[in-house]
C-alpha cells in the first residue's frame, strides 16, 4: 500500500514547526529575532522538507538536513560569523530533533507499534541536550549589536554594545548586573582616578564609597581579582524608547570583539 502525502499540508506542518523552533533558538540564546526573517527561514525549511521526500539515500538526506539547518539559522538571525552560524544551526537542529522525537514517540505509543524503547531513549537524549543548552550558551558568541547612551554623573557617551549571556557579574549587595566597558571608551565617562579604581588598580577609599563606587570580585582565567563598579544614572537604547537605570558599570582593559565597547548583562531592568 502506497502512502499519500499532500505537499501543501506537509509544507504547512513543517513551516509551523520550523517557525516555533527558530523562535525557541532566539529565546535560548537571548537574541531578539526579526519576524520577517523567521518567516523567510521557515519557508526555506518547508520547501526543503517537501524536496527531501524525493531523496532516497539516507546519508545524503542527513547531510542536506544539517546544511539546511545551518542556512535557516543564518537567514533567521543574520549571523556575523561562521562560528555563530555553526553553533546556532546545531542548536536549531537539536530543538527540531526534540520536536520530531516527541511527535514520533507519541505516534508510536498511540499506534502500539514497535520501537517504543529506542524512540523514547532518543527523545530523552534530545531533551537532556536541550536542557544543557542554556549553560552551554554562556560561552557562545553573541550576535546582536546596538548603540546605547550611557549617563553617569553628568557625563554621557554613546557606546556600541552587545548583550552577553556569559556576563554573570553582579553587585554583591543588590544583585544588580554589572556591564563591562573598555578602558578607551570609559575615559569619556570617568576621570583617571575613577578608572584606576574601577579597573582594580588601587583599593577603594572612603571618598570612592561616598561617590557610589562598590567593590566586586571578577573571575578570570588567571584567578579572581578585586575591582569596583558604579551605578549609572540611566542608559537608553539609541532610536528607541527603551530605558533602564538598574545597571552597574566596571572598566576592563579591552573587549575582544571588533567594534564593541560594552558588554551588557542580559537581565537589565
Amino acid at each position: 500500500m502506497k502512502t499519500v502525502v499532500y505537499a501543501d499540508v506537509y509544507f504547512l506542518v513543517n513551516f509551523s514547526i520550523d517557525f516555533v523552533c527558530l523562535y525557541l533558538c532566539g529565546a535560548v540564546r537571548r537574541v531578539k529575532p526579526s519576524a520577517a526573517f523567521i518567516v523567510l527561514s521557515s519557508v526555506i525549511g518547508g520547501v526543503y522538507s517537501c524536496v527531501a521526500l524525493l531523496i532516497e539515500t539516507e546519508l545524503i538526506s542527513a547531510v542536506l538536513s544539517v546544511l539546511c539547518c545551518l542556512i535557516m539559522y543564518f537567514v533567521a538571525y543574520k549571523c556575523d560569523s561562521f562560528r555563530s552560524a555553526i553553533f546556532g544551526g546545531a542548536m536549531f537542529f537539536l530543538i527540531s530533533a526534540l520536536f520530531g522525537g516527541t511527535y514520533s514517540a507519541l505516534l508510536s505509543f498511540a499506534s502500539g507499534g514497535k520501537g517504543n524503547f529506542s524512540r523514547t531513549f532518543l527523545l530523552l537524549i534530545a531533551l537532556v541536550i536541550l536542557l544543557a543548552i542554556p549553560r552551554i550558551t554562556r560561552y557562545a558568541p553573541v550576535t546582536e549589536r546596538f548603540n546605547i547612551l550611557v549617563k553617569i554623573k553628568e557625563k554621557s557617551k554613546q557606546l556600541c554594545c552587545m548583550v552577553d549571556s556569559g556576563n554573570v557579574l553582579r553587585e554583591p549587595i543588590s544583585g544588580i548586573g554589572v556591564a563591562l566597558v573598555c578602558e578607551k571608551s570609559a575615559k569619556y565617562l570617568f576621570n583617571e582616578n575613577e578608572i584606576s579604581a574601577l579597573m582594580g588598580k588601587r583599593a577603594l577609599c572612603d571618598e570612592d564609597r561616598l561617590s557610589g563606587l562598590r567593590s566586586i570580585v571578577i573571575n578570570t582565567a588567571a584567578g579572581n581579582r578585586r575591582s569596583a563598579c558604579v551605578k549609572c544614572d540611566c542608559i537608553s537604547r539609541v532610536k528607541s524608547s527603551v530605558r533602564a537605570s538598574n545597571v552597574y558599570f566596571t572598566v576592563v582593559e579591552n573587549i575582544d570583539i571588533d567594534g564593541v565597547e560594552c558588554l551588557l548583562p542580559y537581565n537589565i531592568n
